[in-house]
């Protein structure tokens, strides 16, 4: 396998890991939501959406890297 397949597997590979992860992170809020009110639920929801948030900017990096990979002549 030359450097550019294995790259762009390594890639693709971790954009569906970020992707899982922002799943987890969706039945997570959902979940918080759920849950009872509060400054407890309220902070939790809170941290959620600030893993979310910074899930979606590595998913953002690794999608433009893999497109960048697979253009690559």
């Amino acid at each position: 396998m030359d450097w550019k397949s294995t790259l762009i597997e390594h890639l693709a590979r971790r954009v569906g890991e970020v992707e899982a992860d922002l799943a987890l992170l969706q039945e997570g809020l959902t979940s918080e939501t759920k849950s009872t009110a509060g400054d407890k639920h309220e902070t939790g929801r809170a941290m959620i959406q600030m893993e979310m948030d910074a899930a979606v900017g590595r998913l953002a990096e690794f999608r433009a890297m893999l497109a960048q990979a697979r253009s690559i002549a």
